[in-house]
């Protein structure tokens, strides 16, 4: 029986850290990249909306990210679960799993992924910079030419953390 609660201490707490934090900083980058050709790419029609665009960037950049970020993600949730000692490190458990499961070992649960994951990230992604882009209008009628770049700064991170904030609810919703 796996353990769903330990007293391993400091180090139950870290189980799984660094393949989390190898697949986040290493992935990160690829999405945003990703997004903004793909955004680029799909601009040039000029018979798609800005809405599609941004949702058809945002697909193409979450399969790839969730394609690629998989096999991270297998490791990593081997480290995490309690009870499952079968590796010594990150290529410990690559070699491991290539030997006995074959490259396929390294894609399980990515359907179940790419279901969850990129019908969200179609959504949300238009939808944010929907309400950024409306939020950026009203900010810029209201700027103030003594306002220095650092205050501006402020308030596009401000504008951008609410945006998201807004259309993360309105992306849950619809696909929950």
């Amino acid at each position: 029986a796996v353990k769903i609660y330990t007293n391993e201490g400091p180090k139950g707490f870290t189980r799984g850290l660094m393949p989390a934090v190898l697949k986040n900083s290493l992935l990160t980058g690829q999405y945003f990249s990703c997004l903004f050709y793909m955004e680029q790419f799909l601009g040039q029609f000029s018979f798609l909306r800005e809405s599609q665009v941004h949702s058809g960037a945002a697909i193409a950049a979450k399969v790839m990210n969730t394609t690629m970020g998989n096999p991270i993600t297998v490791i990593k949730i081997r480290f995490e679960v309690v009870g499952f000692n079968k590796y010594s490190g990150i290529l410990d458990a690559t070699r491991k799993i290539y030997t006995s499961e074959g490259v396929g070992g390294f894609f399980q649960g990515l359907k179940l992924s790419l279901i969850r994951d990129v019908p969200f990230s179609g959504i949300f992604y238009p939808i944010y910079m929907f309400f950024r882009s409306n939020m950026m209008e009203v900010y810029q009628q209201d700027l103030d030419q003594s306002q220095t770049t650092g205050q501006r700064l402020k308030v596009v991170a401000i504008i951008s953390s609410v945006a998201s904030f807004m259309a993360n609810i309105v992306s849950c919703t619809i696909t929950h």
